[in-house]
């Protein structure tokens, strides 16, 4: 009797070849990794090594994939909860295509960001005073008026590409913003 095909287990009995469906989804990589390495995935969806590991790294990578690139990632074997070639499984919030940003790319945009809502600053003081108030749930403008949510402009943006480059949630709800003019 021929055995089912279960990766992750050593080969038991008689076997023959087969062709298997493997889930994978394109991640945008947090930190550097190997081929093979074991990775979760952060609040934003963008792999880390925090626990809980949720796959791996493409294996078949010839070298290390580094911050901010996009990879695939190698669902463990049996953990998907359907499959028809869109799958589903509890560390992804739904199937479908996964956002584009990735941490270097939402660092520039910050960047830029940051500059304009604090133009008096240098740019490295703009950056750090958005990230810090981005942190704290209190944004600060030095040059721009400020008053609320509806002063930011392209809060929606801003809010993809904290997320992303900060590895949590923002909530507009928490936050209170100010200005210095």
């Amino acid at each position: 009797m021929k055995t089912e095909v279960k990766l992750g287990s050593l080969v038991q009995g008689e076997a023959a070849r087969d062709a298997i469906h493997i889930a994978v989804a394109p991640v945008s990589a947090a930190e550097i990794f190997l081929p093979g390495q074991d990775v979760g995935l952060d609040q934003v969806g963008c792999a880390t090594l925090a626990e809980p590991h949720v796959g791996i790294v493409d294996p078949f990578l010839r070298d290390p994939v580094q911050i901010g690139q996009r990879f695939y990632l190698v669902l463990y074997p049996n953990t998907i909860t359907s499959l028809r070639h869109e799958w589903t499984h509890p560390a992804f919030a739904s199937a479908g295509p996964v956002p584009a940003a990735d941490k270097t790319s939402s660092e520039g945009w910050l960047r830029q960001y940051a500059i304009r809502l604090n133009p008096y600053n240098s740019p490295e003081d703009a950056f750090a005073n958005l990230l810090d108030g981005l942190r704290s749930g209190n944004v600060h403008a030095h040059g721009t008026d400020l008053y609320d949510l509806s002063d930011l402009g392209k809060a929606n943006e801003l809010k993809e590409h904290a997320e992303c480059y900060l590895g949590r949630k923002i909530n507009w709800d928490t936050f209170t913003f100010s200005c210095s003019c």
